[in-house]
């Protein structure tokens, strides 16, 4: 079962290693950069969900950020439960503008390139386009990310979020230590289907002890019954004629939801040294079922990330 590729979609975008929540409008940047990194995250959740997968994810890329607001990112996903290992390349185009002082969007459109398909478990959202918004005033941020994903199937999700930024400079060997303890909400949709099934006779071949039953009652009905000597076999004893079978008239019904699916508290602690910045997360997340019967546990789930970053400033 290629776990990556059923669930990845329900995960997240692909996005570039330096996303908009990450960012404050005055990060923006004033020279072309381009970041090389590598991610670290000891449970990989899906829109706050598990499946009973315990897995941890690793995930390299590089991003070219140019001045003028456009950016293109590649990233890998290592998953350590899928097949392959090394599940897929992601690929996005973006941009962001300083639209004030305070506000910054972004949008970006990304397409997966999976290492290997299959037509039993196909790349449900293979595509996905994200756009983003993000306020700040004094150490406050709030942002509201909303990602169409799409391809064999479509789904949406809205990132509504708040955060709170601290740094400090000059701290021990470190150039700037910072902290962005985040809030956020995901709310997306998911489609269930279910078969209506039209009763039909269960009295076929294929069910010999019904079809022994339905012999040995039309012999006794006809005052054939063996009496248990002789060769075992009665008169009349043969395949009973059966009535026809009405054709089956199952049909597919579907029921779409949508609705808050977790509440998400990230914990970022970074480092910057020079040109390298060591980060940490911690996230606690509070899964939500999306509708009654959705088979998910609602326990709280905490896992936590590493990266590591290299930025490389272009003339």
């Amino acid at each position: 079962m290629k776990h990556a590729t059923l669930f990845f979609g329900l995960w997240a975008a692909a996005m570039p290693g330096l996303t908009l929540g990450q960012m404050t409008v005055a990060d923006t940047l004033e020279q072309s950069t381009v970041v090389t990194r590598l991610g670290y995250a000891n449970r990989t959740l899906f829109a706050g969900r598990d499946f009973g997968i315990n897995q941890y994810m690793i995930t390299p890329g590089i991003t070219y950020y140019h001045k003028s607001g456009i950016n293109v990112d590649v990233t890998g996903y290592y998953f350590s439960q899928s097949q392959p290992l090394y599940e897929l390349t992601a690929l996005s185009v973006g941009y962001m503008h300083n639209v004030s002082d305070n506000l910054l969007l972004s949008v970006d459109l990304s397409r997966s390139f999976y290492t290997q398909t299959d037509a039993e478990f196909p790349a449900l959202f293979p595509y996905n386009a994200y756009l983003s918004g993000s306020y700040d005033w004094g150490n406050w941020m709030a942002g509201l990310d909303y990602t169409f994903l799409f391809g064999n199937e479509t789904a949406h999700r809205v990132r509504p979020r708040i955060s709170y930024y601290m740094s400090w400079k000059n701290v021990g060997i470190f150039d700037r230590i910072s902290l962005n303890p985040t809030l956020s909400a995901t709310f997306g949709g998911d489609q269930i289907s279910f078969e209506q099934l039209r009763p039909v006779s269960m009295l076929t071949d294929d069910n010999p002890r019904l079809q022994a039953i339905a012999n040995n009652s039309k012999q006794k009905a006809n005052g054939n019954a063996n009496s248990g000597k002789g060769n075992g076999k009665s008169k009349g004893s043969g395949p009973v004629a059966q009535p026809p079978v009405p054709p089956a008239n199952n049909a597919i019904a579907q029921q779409s939801y949508f609705g808050l699916m977790c509440y998400t508290l990230s914990v970022p602690l970074r480092f910057t040294l020079g040109t390298v910045r060591v980060g940490t997360m911690y996230n606690l997340v509070f899964p939500v079922k999306l509708y009654p019967t959705e088979s998910i546990s609602t326990n709280p789930v905490s896992y936590f990330g590493l990266s590591l970053s290299h930025t490389l400033t272009l003339r």
